[in-house]
């Protein structure tokens, strides 16, 4: 993922069920434009995986805990790590959620990590009991450019001795060899669980064949609505059919905020997407009121099963970058 794809970002996250696609009527052109929006929210789409994995343990406690490092990863412009919790004990138990973290700076001051809670640019985790000498993990990733996107401070801090507070309560201690970077003052974290994971060989999904492009305005104000549009364009041989309208999720993250929201696709008037034809639709999301001035971008990516590795992620669009002015 590019420097773009900062906190300031607000990312649209294109979530098209994939449970049929059943009940609308009237065929694309060779360009259709300007399908309204349709303000018929869904709950909330949470991309749930094909896997899920037994719960049912109890908490864990911080005598059935060891912290160690984990592998490191990097994307385009982020850096990942992993922090693993082994179950030490003979009786299984469950870690979920989000843990408060402190560690000691260089400095020799002892801080709070602040890290926020929506998963990182590369990895998600599904919660999962842990078996006698089993692990979980949690992963934080934070930008690897210089400059700091967005002007963010150039603050490279480590964090070692790091003490790990459970959500259940309790406390645990890592060793001194397990650290935590951040740069940029910009960090994420996953909640404990393992990689989400698409285990198997999933069916074609009739929504492959589909293109996305996101067009924005030059400028939109903190607080107010943000207008644009987003265009499918069937680049396949055959038609794909929108019987039962797909609901997208658009998805606002920011340094202070994850804020999501789902609604239904307005298939009114457009059924199907011709082979080689293109359907434009009007979208509106509220910027937040406390968004940093500076520059946005908008992304878009279809929710669809891919099965590589655990840490697969759908394909991204970038909108181009657009400027948030202060409300």
């Amino acid at each position: 993922m590019s420097v773009r794809a900062s906190r300031f970002l607000v990312s649209v996250v294109l979530a098209v069920a994939l449970a049929g696609l059943a009940g609308c009527g009237v065929t694309a052109g060779s360009s259709v434009g300007g399908v309204g929006w349709l303000d018929r929210p869904l709950p909330l789409y949470s991309g749930e995986v094909a896997v899920r994995y037994p719960t049912s343990a109890p908490p864990c406690s911080r005598a059935q805990l060891r912290v160690s490092q984990g592998q490191g990863q990097g994307a385009t412009g982020w850096v990942l790590e992993g922090v693993v919790f082994t179950n030490v004990s003979a009786t299984p138990c469950l870690l979920r959620g989000y843990p408060e973290i402190s560690g000691v700076t260089q400095a020799g001051v002892r801080e709070a990590v602040l890290a926020l809670h929506h998963g990182t640019i590369i990895a998600q985790n599904t919660p999962a009991d842990m078996a006698r000498g089993k692990n979980v993990d949690i992963w934080l990733d934070t930008p690897s450019q210089d400059p700091c996107p967005y002007g963010r401070p150039e603050r490279p801090v480590t964090f070692t001795r790091l003490v790990f507070t459970l959500p259940h309560g309790g406390r645990v201690s890592a060793p001194a060899d397990v650290s935590i970077s951040e740069t940029c003052s910009i960090l994420s974290m996953t909640g404990f669980g393992l990689l989400q994971c698409y285990c198997g060989t999933p069916p074609p999904s009739p929504l492959d064949g589909l293109h996305l492009r996101v067009t924005t305005p030059a400028r939109v104000r903190a607080g107010e609505i943000l207008s644009y549009s987003v265009t499918l364009t069937n680049a396949s041989a055959k038609t794909v059919s929108l019987r039962r309208c797909p609901g997208y999720t658009e998805r606002i993250a920011e340094t202070d905020e994850n804020v999501g929201y789902s609604f239904e696709l307005n298939c009114a008037t457009v059924h199907e997407i011709r082979a080689h034809t293109s359907v434009r639709y009007q979208m509106q999301i509220r910027v937040p009121s406390n968004s940093p001035p500076g520059t946005g971008d908008i992304g878009w990516g279809i929710d669809v099963p891919i099965v590589t590795r655990p840490q697969s992620r759908p394909p991204w669009v970038w909108g181009p970058s657009f400027t948030i002015t202060a409300h």
